[in-house]
């Protein structure tokens, strides 16, 4: 009975180590899809169903509504291949720059070429909601 129960504990560790490895390369290929999306030009609709043009290039990301004519200048530090904190450093409009300073997380769910998934969580004080949504590359 010892014997079985040593067969059984080895093919039960067997399985994690394999079904470990398997969940680390599908981490790994996600990763390198985030990738397609680290810059470029992107487009989204907010809650208000308006169009908000994103331009993202290295560590620095625009954001123009064309609707209220409105352009908020932000930070990028990429947190992991698939995850990265915004934070809003200027804008041309008054209502907006009362976020000045304020942070967001957004994760990407999936990515490709076309553009990506994602969840985001604002970290400033007056709004900690989490919204969701999809960004579709335009260049």
């Amino acid at each position: 009975m010892e014997y079985l129960n040593l067969k059984i504990k080895r093919f039960v560790f067997f399985l994690l180590v394999s079904c470990g490895g398997a969940f680390s390369a599908q981490a790994q290929i996600d990763s390198l899809k985030c990738n397609l999306v680290h810059t470029g030009t992107f487009a989204y609709r907010n809650d208000s169903l308006q169009s908000i043009l994103i331009v993202r290039k290295k560590n620095r990301q625009e954001e123009h509504n064309k609707a209220t004519n409105t352009l908020t200048k932000y930070r990028v530090k990429w947190l992991s291949g698939c995850s990265y904190r915004l934070k809003q450093t200027w804008s041309n409009s008054r209502q907006q720059r009362k976020q000045n300073g304020s942070t967001s997380v957004v994760v990407i769910n999936r990515a490709d070429k076309d553009g990506y998934q994602f969840t985001c969580r604002c970290e400033n004080e007056t709004d900690r909601a989490k919204y969701s949504g999809i960004v579709y590359r335009i260049e």
